[in-house]
């Protein structure tokens, strides 16, 4: 489930609830032709040297035809009307057009019988358009076969042998998922990144079995996006805030800055309270320890302030979360203030820390960061469980 889309349902009113309902049916949609398209890489892959794909504009009785597959419309695209035999990547058969599918089904103009009743284990005999279709192999011998199996074993006293296997295998693996649930002590990474402790103040339960079994991230649009945004932010600042929009973006990528909406988020950047402010550092890895474990993180940008104070600042990309979640992802500040203070040997009263939603060009400073010691308690209480 954790693969699955999620609704966000923690909204400050109707209508942004109603907003993420919306970009839930967005989300659901687009993790489907995601998971079909897995099936169509696999398929379009397996050829070593030639590769036939076929379709069909009537499917069963319908009174519609089926319309192609996305899949088979963007090979289409991508061969365009090259003749085939011209290389790899090229050539395309035929392609019918809507007016030569006709307005009604063939299959429906035959008509469709089929005695009843029929034995369930070998299917219905059906005869289209006056002429039996071939008999499909049923599952009655195999049927029949694993019966006496069966029999033949009670009599003598003994289970079959598949079944002695299957149960070996099932009391195994029920085993291990039962011992699992019961873990009590979990011990974490000699180091861990700021994310992931946020992650254990929302839900350590998800997170505390995944160093038994790590598994590396699904790459995701909202990541790539917010790789792209802080990779340009790095180079403003590196051009001391001069770097004309224009003269950034590569046309060949230009695609890659429509599809993240790249363009539109340089421009709220260039009109915040950040553009015209001169970092004191940019991109800084720090780490420091929290109870049993050492943090890491990249703060995004460091300013000092007239009175000698600092403020953090961590670009964001996505949606202004709200209410716990909020104070949730504000862990990720509290950590990264008390690794500098501790780096700049400064009181953290003298560090300040703030996102910056750029999409929403929204500025959140929150007014109540964690302290040592509650970091401290989350990571022992994730620990515990």
């Amino acid at each position: 489930r954790h693969d699955l889309p999620q609704w966000d349902t923690d909204q400050p009113d109707h209508l942004s609830w109603l907003n993420a309902g919306s970009e839930f049916k967005d989300a659901v949609q687009a993790h489907g032709e995601q998971e079909e398209r897995r099936l169509a890489y696999v398929a379009y892959t397996r050829a070593r040297h030639l590769l036939v794909c076929s379709s069909s504009g009537w499917s069963g009785t319908r009174t519609k035809p089926v319309a192609p597959s996305v899949f088979l419309s963007e090979l289409r695209e991508l061969v365009g009307d090259r003749p085939a035999g011209q290389g790899p990547g090229t050539g395309i058969g035929y392609w019918a057009g809507d007016d030569e599918l006709g307005e009604e089904n063939p299959f429906r103009e035959q008509v469709e019988t089929a005695l009843w009743p029929y034995d369930p284990l070998e299917g219905p005999r059906v005869v289209r358009g006056g002429e039996a279709e071939p008999a499909r192999p049923g599952r009655r011998a195999a049927m029949e076969a694993a019966a006496r199996a069966v029999r033949e074993a009670a009599a003598e006293g003994r289970a079959p042998a598949p079944e002695s296997a299957w149960g070996r295998e099932a009391e195994l693996l029920l085993r291990r998922h039962n011992a699992a649930r019961h873990v009590r002590e979990v011990e974490l990474p000699a180091h861990i990144s700021a994310s992931m402790l946020v992650s254990l103040k929302e839900d350590p339960a998800a997170v505390t079995p995944a160093p038994r079994r790590p598994a590396p991230r699904r790459p995701g649009m909202a990541a790539r996006k917010g790789t792209a945004f802080h990779s340009w932010v790095e180079e403003f600042f590196g051009t001391a805030g001069m770097l004309d929009l224009d003269e950034y973006v590569d046309p060949a990528d230009a695609y890659v800055d429509e599809a993240y909406d790249l363009v539109a988020m340089m421009e709220a950047f260039k009109a915040s309270e950040f553009a015209d402010k001169v970092p004191a550092a940019v991109e800084v890895p720090v780490e420091t320890r929290i109870d049993e474990v050492v943090v890491r993180g990249r703060i995004d940008a460091v300013f000092r302030s007239a009175d000698g104070s600092w403020e953090l600042v961590d670009w964001k990309t996505g949606a202004p979360p709200a209410g716990e979640k909020l104070r949730i992802r504000a862990v990720q500040l509290a950590a990264y203030r008390l690794a500098w203070a501790r780096l700049q040997d400064v009181p953290v009263e003298r560090v300040s820390a703030a996102f910056y939603y750029v999409a929403a060009d929204k500025v959140i400073r929150p007014h109540v960061l964690a302290g040592e010691a509650e970091l401290e308690a989350i990571v022992r209480s994730a620990s515990r469980r």
